[in-house]
């Protein structure tokens, strides 16, 4: 049975998977669960994702309260959790993550969304709602949780962020992560595969 202590743990894990991974430095990154109606948990602000502990989680009530029991302050996203739940009842995860390659390939590649999409076969599988990208925007701004809330095309999406990120959802953390790592992959892919092709022509 889920527990919000099991959750916790969760969004531990996850968050040492992103670190070691090298998909987030040490402060960046956040991930939430929507544990109940009226509140989700997130990563603090400013605590070190590859240390992170259960009890350094923040619950984040809709009406923009929030608590811990250490007084630490949610992510500076936690906007956009939050329009991504209240668009989408389905979304009971999100993990945005600053995967390298997959910035680096949206600057250089003008459809990097469907490039991603067709990098592997079961690749829209994994994410069968799609993959859409948002312009950049300031971080932990406003505009950017009202961009990436309505860009995303569905409860088991993807979203580039322009210079910044990725926002992966789902109705599982697992999920959620898997899509972050899927479109990490597949970059590596395409990028080795346009190396490939420039020195074998």
């Amino acid at each position: 049975m889920e527990t919000i202590g099991s959750v916790k743990e969760k969004i531990v894990w996850a968050s040492k998977v992103l670190f070691d991974r090298g998909l987030i430095e040490v402060y960046d990154g956040n991930i939430s669960y929507r544990f109940a109606e009226n509140y989700f948990i997130i990563t603090p602000s400013h605590v070190p994702k590859n240390n992170l502990k259960a009890d350094d989680l923040v619950i984040v009530y809709f009406n923009d309260r929030w608590s811990n029991v250490k007084g630490l302050r949610p992510s500076v996203e936690y906007r956009m959790h939050k329009l991504i739940y209240l668009r989408f009842d389905a979304v009971k995860a999100i993990v945005h993550a600053h995967n390298p390659f997959t910035i680096a390939l949206t600057d250089i590649l003008a459809n990097i969304d469907e490039a991603l999409l067709e990098a592997t076969t079961e690749t829209e599988y994994y994410i069968p709602d799609g993959i859409s990208v948002i312009p950049r925007l300031p971080p932990g701004s406003i505009e950017l949780a009202e961009a990436v809330a309505n860009g995303l095309k569905g409860p088991n999406s993807l979203a580039i962020l322009r210079g910044h990120g990725v926002v992966g959802v789902g109705e599982t953390l697992e999920d959620a992560l898997h899509r972050v790592l899927v479109a990490e992959r597949n970059a590596k892919m395409l990028l080795i595969k346009s190396i490939a092709e420039k020195f074998l022509a």
